[in-house]
């Protein structure tokens, strides 16, 4: 499924989120479509890891990375390419 939200681009990207449907909690994980400069370390958008300015506050070289690559969406375009309809015998 795919939605078109808004979201505050200050604030940390969301991983996941509950939801509730017909009485049932489950989660909800998130994709980004189109995420460019991206901090892997904070979750925010407009910069890069190596210029975080959180990272720098704590000092440490060996840190975690609290995201990850799965919340790039893969592109539609590369989806489109794909399609068995399009393939040449």
């Amino acid at each position: 499924m795919r939605v078109r939200v808004q979201i505050d681009v200050r604030k940390p990207l969301r991983r996941k989120k509950q939801v509730m449907s017909s009485g049932v909690c489950s989660y909800v994980k998130f994709k980004y479509e189109r995420l460019s400069l991206f901090c892997f370390f904070c979750g925010r958008l407009g910069h890069n890891d190596s210029y975080c300015e959180t990272k720098m506050l704590m000092g440490s070289d060996l840190t975690v990375m609290d995201w990850d690559l799965s919340l790039r969406a893969p592109s539609r375009r590369a989806l489109s390419l794909s399609s068995i309809w399009l393939r040449e015998e």
